[in-house]
């Protein structure tokens, strides 16, 4: 079996919010997640308060949000209460912040302040006594509440090899992107299994989700426009965690995905040096020109169904839980919704 969440929000209105949630409930998505993106999205808290309202079986969370651009106890104290409105159907979604979003505010969250946070977060929405930046403090609403004792789940969404490992020592589960290419999708596992050795967990025990744009299209070619965006973003993102960096992970995974694709490294950094983040996952983003097909295809699983359920067999092999359906630049996100659930998600029951 393999599960199947969705994440929405990177243009979406907010009277779009309620009747997408609504959709996505119906057609049993186990999971609904919000972009936290200050600079071109909507306000995720907002989105996620609407969602919870119009769903009744979905979880809901951020996709992800991050301790720079909120405090923490923002984060914590929204959450338990969508934890409470919802009857248990909520998590944190949480992550380093988008690089445009660190340049206006100071910088993108570090491992340590991820670290604090989600140690913060977990004791915090139990209503137990938590520790932050020197100062000791509870949520008395949440100590006289049912859910006293309940720690929340955090889910946490890295990209650098560091980050992977932080999240396998501390997160509950964890999205990894490059859903098309096994070669990234092994070493993203390596990182995170090297993080919960550290920590003493068991790394099988871990829930990993594959976060990709799912498109059902007739062809290739006629994906395109509506999924080369998020890959660009993709690839972006990658460029910044990964490969700027003089470090032995990234030399690494570049001569994996070198072998597997010669020539894929200059196709990223094409992309990295065109990329405009104020076009970040926009389906008008000029910086997706440079998406080759092969870009496309080692973070998205687009095109005919028969060639995406071939790439989520590997996925289940390489021992995932499930996929994330990111909708970000499609256009007609309702009806692709539905052809998730009705075409590609009966395969995996």
């Amino acid at each position: 079996m393999m599960d199947f969440g969705v994440g929405l929000g990177a243009e979406l209105r907010f009277d779009e919010v309620a009747e997408h949630s609504r959709i996505a409930d119906e057609c049993g998505f186990s999971h609904i997640t919000f972009v936290d993106q200050s600079n071109v999205s909507r306000e995720c808290f907002g989105m996620m308060a609407i969602a919870a309202q119009n769903s009744r079986r979905a979880h809901i969370g951020h996709g992800v949000c991050d301790p720079i651009m909120y405090h923490p106890a923002v984060i914590a104290n929204f959450s338990a209460s969508l934890r409470e409105m919802t009857g248990g159907r909520a998590f944190v979604g949480l992550g380093a912040g988008s690089p445009a979003a660190g340049k206006a505010i100071g910088r993108p969250a570090g491992l340590k302040s991820q670290r604090e946070t989600v140690e913060f977060l977990k004791r915090f929405t139990a209503g137990e006594d938590a520790e932050l930046w020197g100062s000791t403090w509870h949520s008395e609403w949440i100590r006289r509440s049912p859910w006293a004792g309940h720690t929340m789940e955090v889910w946490m969404g890295p990209l650098g090899p560091r980050a992977l490992a932080l999240a396998g020592e501390i997160a509950d589960q964890i999205w990894m992107f490059g859903a098309g290419q096994p070669e990234l999708i092994k070493w993203n596992i390596e990182q995170i299994h090297k993080g919960a050795e550290r920590a003493g967990r068991d790394p099988t025990k871990i829930k990993m989700w594959a976060r990709t744009e799912v498109y059902i299209a007739e062809s290739k070619d006629a994906a395109w426009d509506e999924v080369a965006s998020y890959s660009s973003s993709c690839a972006e993102g990658l460029y910044l965690s990964v490969f700027r960096w003089n470090r032995p992970e990234a030399t690494d995974l570049g001569h994996r995905l070198e072998r597997a694709s010669p020539g894929i490294m200059d196709e990223i950094r094409a992309i990295h040096d065109n990329f405009n983040p104020y076009q970040h996952e926009s389906i008008l983003a000029k910086h997706k020109q440079f998406a080759t097909q092969r870009i496309v295809d080692t973070f998205n699983l687009t095109g005919p169904v028969d060639w995406i359920a071939e790439r989520i067999n590997e996925l289940m092999e390489l021992g995932l839980h499930g996929v994330s359906c990111v909708q970000y630049a499609v256009l007609d996100q309702k009806t692709n919704m539905r052809e998730i659930a009705d075409r590609l998600m009966p395969l995996f029951r």
